[in-house]
């Protein structure tokens, strides 16, 4: 396992041991990536919404439909 490490991140002295910090390390930039991503997604909700709201609002021409009445 520590050769994985060792091979995926470049971290450490050796690969033979994982250092309590370079763990610490790579778990803080996977949670800042995350939250990131979260962020990116959260933005697009938000854009997807305000398109859904719009979609549902009826047109000016089905506005002045419904007021006159059949």
């Amino acid at each position: 396992m520590a050769q994985d490490w060792y091979a995926a991140f470049g971290l450490g002295d050796n690969n033979v041991t994982i250092s309590a910090t370079d763990t610490n390390g790579v778990a803080l930039v996977c949670i800042q990536a995350l939250h990131r991503r979260i962020e990116g997604l959260t933005a697009q909700v938000e854009t997807l919404r305000e398109q859904v709201a719009r979609l549902d609002r009826p047109s000016p021409a089905e506005a002045a439909e419904g007021q006159t009445g059949p």
